[in-house]
């Protein structure tokens, strides 16, 4: 079973594929292999999976002069979702800028510390 990418989803190809099933099921060496090889594929898929739905928190805080902004560089390859939360850690709407895959921009009308939620 391989999971495949979709917009915004995890490919977990590379955590490995199940094996086929024996064409006999018994109690010798061979299927026991088997069965191991199945759970380790499917513990490394799981650890793949919970690595990627946890968002990534980032305390920030931007420039104290004008522009009021934020550069954040990141390894995701992506363009993730962000939302920021203030020093209160109150939702705001800042402007978030995609400069490319790897790093965004955030900007406000003030000088602004609080954190970044990274998906």
């Amino acid at each position: 079973m391989n999971l495949t990418r979709k917009t915004g989803r995890l490919s977990v190809e590379e955590s490995g594929t199940i094996p086929g099933l024996p064409e006999q099921l018994s109690k010798d060496s061979e299927n026991t292999n088997w069965w191991f090889e199945v759970r380790s594929v499917l513990g490394r898929q799981q650890e793949a999976l919970s690595a990627a739905v946890l968002p990534d928190n980032v305390s920030f805080s931007t420039s104290t002069s004008s522009p009021y902004e934020y550069v954040y560089t990141h390894g995701l390859g992506k363009y993730p979702m962000v939302q920021v939360l203030d020093s209160s850690e109150q939702v705001i709407q800042p402007t978030i800028t995609h400069n490319s895959i790897h790093d965004f921009t955030v900007s406000h009308t003030s000088a602004l510390t609080g954190t970044l939620i990274i998906h």
